[in-house]
């Protein structure tokens, strides 16, 4: 996954031993720092947080074969990545994919959705400093492979394992619909 313009030239790809790697262009030099043990059984996404006026810093989501969604900030100081509060716990196998929400769309709150082998989608928002409401988009009863924000964060796009891409919003207190 790329990071939003304002970080530079950087992308951070998941891997099967469970690191994270970020490669990042300095000046015409490649560096790569890497999370050893991000997700102990395997890693498989990544997604960065959207830059905003109000939170300007390093900010990633993964996800794992060990069920979570865990979140990252990059410390400046120390120049090391440090997970940033506990890791998301909703889904009961694999989280195949999670995506931060543009921060035109649903509010400045930060939100990710998250889509996994047990066939859930779950929406992430932050409601405190550190504390993380999940909400079930629907259960698919098959594994979902993807989710995916629309540009202004209003719709999410999920993909299942049965081929079937589906449209879903938020129409009001937490409910998802799927569009038609």
């Amino acid at each position: 996954a790329w990071a939003p313009y304002e970080l530079g030239l950087v992308v951070a790809g998941a891997t099967a031993d469970g690191r994270i790697i970020i490669v990042e262009n300095t000046g015409g030099t490649w560096v790569t720092s890497t999370i050893q043990h991000a997700h102990p059984v395997g890693a498989t996404g990544v997604s960065w947080a959207p830059v905003t006026s109000s939170y300007h810093v390093r900010r990633l989501a993964t996800c794992g074969c060990d069920s979570t969604v865990k979140l990252w900030v990059y410390d400046e100081t120390n120049q090391m990545w440090n997970q940033d509060g506990a890791a998301l716990v909703g889904h009961s196998d694999w989280v195949r994919s999670v995506e931060w929400a543009p921060s035109a769309g649903l509010s400045a709150t930060p939100c990710l959705a998250s889509a996994g082998e047990d066939g859930q989608v779950i929406v992430w928002k932050q409601s405190g400093q550190a504390e993380w409401r999940q909400t079930t988009v629907h259960r698919f009863g098959t594994p979902v492979w993807k989710a995916s924000w629309s540009t202004n964060g209003s719709i999410l796009s999920v993909t299942d394992a049965q081929q079937h891409v589906s449209m879903w919003k938020e129409v009001s207190n937490g409910v998802w619909k799927e569009v038609p």
